[in-house]
């Protein structure tokens, strides 16, 4: 159980450092947001990004909004 927590909270952090950038400066959203910028952006018939837009849209609830930093970062609110 342990184990799969941490794989998905590793996976979560990838898809936020490979596709934060999407999100605006300043911005606080949510796992669910990123998952359909994900969608809108990059072609679904990859599965790279497909398992990433559906985790995140899956784990929305689980993870508190992020605030992408104006240095580029990203904060857990």
């Amino acid at each position: 159980m342990q184990r799969d927590e941490t794989e998905r909270a590793g996976l979560i952090r990838l898809a936020v450092l490979t596709y934060g950038y999407l999100v605006p400066m300043g911005t606080t959203f949510t796992l669910d947001y990123l998952g359909e910028l994900i969608r809108q952006f990059y072609d679904q018939s990859d599965e790279r990004n497909r398992l990433l837009a559906d985790l995140c849209t899956i784990n929305a609830d689980t993870y508190k909004p992020i605030r992408r930093t104006y240095d580029g970062g990203f904060n857990q609110i």
